[in-house]
């Protein structure tokens, strides 16, 4: 949601938001990754329409997951599937044989079916 927030600013700056990032402690020693991931996101989030960016930031909130599990009966019905079993990416017994999960990022969950 942050990068969410200052992406709309005008005087948004990538490097500036990786930097910034790379001091927080949970990201510490990811400043690759992360430099990687942030364009990808950036090209993510204008891909939003602009009323559901808006929704997000008003809402302050992106559960995925929620989402996901409140959608189970149709996934199962769409899908053909007796189960349906989400995970988020730092659960670690989660079950991701194609390693999906490397893929996913925010406004963009991995999907894996079998």
């Amino acid at each position: 949601l942050r990068i969410l927030e200052k992406s709309k600013r005008k005087d948004f700056k990538l490097n500036e938001f990786i930097r910034e990032l790379a001091g927080e402690k949970n990201v510490k020693g990811k400043t690759r990754e992360v430099a990687k991931l942030a364009p990808r996101l950036i090209r993510e989030i204008n891909r939003i329409p602009v009323k559901r960016r808006e929704n997000l930031l008003e809402t302050n909130v992106l559960d995925e997951k929620r989402i996901l599990e409140n959608a189970k009966s149709f996934l199962k019905e769409k899908f053909g599937a007796q189960n349906i079993t989400i995970y988020t990416e730092d659960e670690e017994e989660r079950y991701d044989p194609k390693l999906k999960a490397a893929l996913s990022m925010p406004c963009r969950p991995a999907i894996y079916i079998e």
